[in-house]
């Protein structure tokens, strides 16, 4: 366990406590030895600067990857607290970071008194002095050896173990029935961040970091399940094996499926491409941590997003929650399951490597309840001034890369190039962190040169250096046993020993394709149950199935916005409707109303819980993709509710249905996406039934509304064009009071029609009608209708024969004369979409108008033909009395 004698010629090499170590003789310390460098820009400002909220998703890889990174993290890694200070150590120092004046989260009303307090690591006693750098112990073993899982030491592993058959390790049981870490009941020293929290609250693990947040949470659940299955497995085939066999044998295994997963899959996607080839254990290799890995293995902080998702086989979410609504919260773990989680970790992306952060990381880490916390980016670039890192440059020559004169041959961004240089002048002088998250990666590797060089280092002597390595001989794996664990994934993994049932099968990277599993044999993919009936021409589906007194519904429907499923009162009328609405909000929702009206809000369609009544809605789930919004829920029978309508068996239950018509989250009229059916939910039958909405007398008449504005924009108004344009001559002197008679009849069918349609919404409720195109374009158009008969009045007024037309009103007139119709016709258009009307309406609309827009133009074409025509025959005439008179004046001056 504490990996003493993994290197005979060595003992301590590869053992808990085994210092970190510096591969490079120089150091940001002032004296060399232990003074941090204050010279260098203040954390804060640097992460203010530079690491600000990260927002672009990796379009490959998923949070799953960054979970798993942190549990090996966490394996070969970590150091000593005041609680775990070790005989040879000296507590480290606080030391107080100022925040910059006027911080927007630490020091909103810019009183220059705040400031991060941070605790330096312990140190070995008798370093750092003299010229020995100070040195710090690593607690656990630097070997990938699952301590996460076994701890280091026997008291630890102990108290992890089952009490009556101790080769199992002790497992507890989730709210959902799924087993899981133990309650931490036996007074294991679990790292917690808020004193006030009972430890046996926290999960039980071998990594007392465990509880820091359910992604940390969720590796060991995996593999200390892995042990019990192996356990199972090896008592099978050995029934003489005692129990400590049975243990060691399965914790050896185990440990070899680990590096299998961590050096076959996980590595090669952080350096694009595999370790070199094992040529086998080599007793001069150290394992141990060096400084600079401690840095680079830091790398993932940037990638992890601020959302942790559970979501059921179907991929269906059942609960979002903020990063920082998480940190050592181990009820969402109990209340919802591992197996949710992990699902919800392979679907949900990391964020894209790079120098920035997550809110919830840089401004909320550790914060209880959501309340702000510390700024793990500036807490990460002090603690590497804390070990003394050293400058970028000397870890570029420490790695064989070239040093770097400029920023520029950093990175390519140049603002954030620019801001480097304006912060350390030249990267002989820039400390390591910033300038190593900047730096850009190369191929298909994730991270920087830099980095990759570091991490490849690193696990290249974690593998060489194991005397206990899977491929080495030690490690006692037979041939058989070789193949299998070789072979190991982590998907693998969690669906053998989870209630996730299909992954991935590179369960890393976001992948809808779930080729590795088998489906849940008593669930199906769709997330829909057997029974099924169509709404809304199949808009909406809904399916249901009863099981003992409780229905369960999943329904999917067109939209992305809300959509309802309401127990009707009286059949087809959704006036005292039981309804259970539902939307996707980012998170699922599905609520329990009683309406009372036709109307939003309350009164009207109000939640019971806002009418004396309960939310009898439970075991909600659901998801949105592609326009379409997929929700379950459950409910009683009988609910007890007096605000609730009771499934009955035996008889059908009348329903009405309805959904957004405008793809919104806000309860809004529905228009015409409504319907009523009757349904026995018991026997799976049902029909769709007529909707008595009280409104068919409204219908009436905003129908009649569009008659009367059909006939006055296509007919009437045509006609008064027709009568200024072509009737002067025939007319000369009634073709302008013919067009105004025409223009004031259409005028007053507008009226009507607008007063109809006004009526008609205000009893039908249609609060948003006003809001669509067909309402804002037929507002505009009934005020060009009564500007445009205005302005011709007042042409006729101002008119004066000795002036002839004044061109103000008259040309404006004219103009808006041809765009209301047209404005007009586009509005009528999109009053039949409101309707849903059928296409052979637009067909015979469309015919008509443009009819009426040839036979309009028609006949303007050979009116103005004509008028040239007759132009140049008066032009010929005048020129010939013109020759004429020219003619008879030379003959009298002759």
């Amino acid at each position: 366990l504490d990996g003493i004698g993994n290197n005979e010629e060595n003992p301590l090499w590869s053992s808990v406590l085994a210092p970190f170590f510096r591969p490079t003789s120089t150091t940001t310390y002032l004296d060399g030895v232990a003074t941090i460098n204050d010279t260098l820009p203040n954390p804060r400002e640097i992460s203010n600067r530079l690491c600000a909220e990260q927002t672009i998703p990796s379009p490959l890889l998923n949070d799953l990857h960054i979970a798993f990174g942190q549990f090996v993290s966490h394996d070969v890694q970590g150091v000593s607290s005041f609680k775990t200070l070790g005989e040879h150590e000296v507590p480290g120092e606080a030391v107080q970071i100022p925040i910059p004046i006027g911080d927007p989260f630490f020091d909103p009303h810019f009183t220059g008194t705040k400031s991060f307090t941070f605790t330096r690591v312990p140190y070995i006693r008798g370093t750092g002095e003299g010229n020995t750098p100070r040195a710090t112990q690593n607690i656990v073993t630097p070997l990938l050896d699952l301590s996460t899982v076994y701890s280091e030491d026997e008291a630890t592993l102990k108290k992890l173990l089952n009490e009556t058959h101790p080769q199992y390790f002790a497992t507890s049981v989730t709210q959902t029935g799924e087993l899981m870490l133990p309650f931490n009941t036996k007074g294991l020293n679990m790292s917690n961040a808020f004193p006030s929290q009972d430890q046996t609250s926290l999960y039980a693990a071998g990594d007392r970091h465990a509880n820091q947040n359910p992604l940390v949470l969720c590796m060991p659940a995996v593999f200390i399940l892995e042990h019990n299955h192996l356990v199972d497995e090896l008592a099978e085939k050995h029934k003489q094996w005692s129990s400590a066999k049975l243990f060691w044998e399965a914790r050896k295994r185990n440990i070899a499926k680990y590096q299998a997963v961590v050096l076959n899959e996980y590595l090669p996607t952080i350096l694009g491409e595999a370790l070199p080839a094992y040529t086998g254990y080599n007793p001069d290799v150290k394992t141990d941590i060096s400084f600079l890995f401690n840095l680079a293995f830091r790398f993932a902080h940037t990638s992890t997003s601020p959302t942790v998702v559970f979501q059921t086989e179907s991929r269906d979410i059942i609960r979002e929650f903020r990063l920082k609504d998480t940190y050592f919260n181990t009820q969402v773990i109990d209340e919802l399951g591992v197996s949710s989680l992990l699902r919800g970790l392979t679907t949900q992306p990391q964020f894209v490597w790079s120098l920035n952060y997550v809110s919830d990381l840089r401004n909320f880490l550790f914060g209880q309840s959501g309340e702000l916390g510390i700024d793990l980016a500036a807490l990460c670039i002090w603690r590497c001034r804390d070990f003394g890192i050293p400058f970028y440059n000397d870890i570029r020559d420490h790695v064989g890369l070239p040093r770097v004169a400029s920023f520029d041959n950093v990175t390519s961004d140049s603002f954030l190039a620019n801001s480097l240089a304006e912060l350390y002048g030249h990267p002989d002088y820039a400390e390591a962190l910033p300038v190593l998250f900047a730096e850009e990666p190369v191929g298909s590797a994730l991270v920087g040169p830099t980095l990759s060089a570091l991490i490849r280092e690193q696990f290249i002597r974690f593998r060489d250096g194991d005397r206990f390595y899977y491929e080495n001989d030690d490690a006692d794996i037979s041939d058989d046993e070789f193949l299998e664990i070789s072979s190991t994934t982590i998907a693998e993994l969690i669906i053998r020993n989870t209630e996730v049932h299909q992954l991935p099968c590179d369960a890393f990277y976001l992948n809808p394709d779930l080729s590795c599993g088998e489906p849940d044999p008593d669930g199906n993919n769709s997330g829909l149950y057997e029974t099924q009936f169509e709404l809304l021409d199949g808009d909406i589906l809904l399916s249901w199935e009863i099981e003992e007194d409780v229905i369960h519904f999943a329904a999917q429907a067109q939209t992305t916005g809300w959509f309802a499923i309401a127990l009707a009162g009286n059949a087809g009328n959704m006036v005292d409707a039981d309804a259970m609405i539902g939307i996707f909000d980012g998170s699922p929702i599905v609520e329990d109303y009683k309406i009372d009206s036709r109307r939003a809000g309350c009164p009207g369609v109000c939640p019971d819980t806002e009418q004396g009544g309960s939310n009898d809605i439970f075991d909600v789930s659901g998801s949105e993709s592609e326009g379409v919004t997929f929700l379950k829920w459950s409910r009683e029978l009988e609910t007890g509710d007096s605000e609730d309508i009771d499934i009955v068996e035996g008889s059908a239950s009348p329903i009405v249905f309805a959904m957004s018509a405008s793809n919104s989250d806000t309860i809004a009229y529905h228009r015409n996406n409504k319907g009523a059916a009757e349904i026995n939910f018991f026997t799976g039958e049902g029909s769709i039934k007529t909707v008595d909405d009280g409104t068919s007398g409204a219908n009436d008449r905003l129908i009649i509304h569009g008659v009367f504005m059909f006939v006055a924009w296509a007919v009437i108004f045509p006609a008064g064009i027709v009568a200024v344009k072509f009737c002067r001559k025939i007319l000369p002197r009634w073709w302008f009071r013919l067009h105004m008679f025409i223009q004031y009849v259409g005028v007053l069918m507008i009226i009507v029609a607008l007063i109809l349609a006004v009526e008609a919404v205000a009893f039908k409720q249609e609060n948003d009608h006003i809001s669509n195109a067909h309402g804002i374009m037929g507002v505009i158009a009934v005020c060009l209708a009564i500007i445009v008969p205005a302005l011709g009045q007042m042409t006729a007024i101002t008119y004066e024969a000795p002036k002839g037309i004044p061109i103000f009103p008259d040309r404006l007139h004219s103009f808006l004369g041809y765009v209301a119709p047209a404005l007009a016709f586009v509005t009528i258009f999109f009053g039949l979409y409101e309707k849903k009307a059928a296409w052979w309406w637009y067909l015979l609309v469309g015919l008509w108008i443009g009819a009426v827009c040839f036979l309009y133009w028609t006949a303007y074409v050979i009116e103005f033909v004509k008028t040239i025509y007759t132009s140049r025959k008066n032009r010929k005439a005048n020129l010939a009395i013109s020759a004429e008179e020219d003619e008879d004046s030379w003959s009298d001056e002759e």
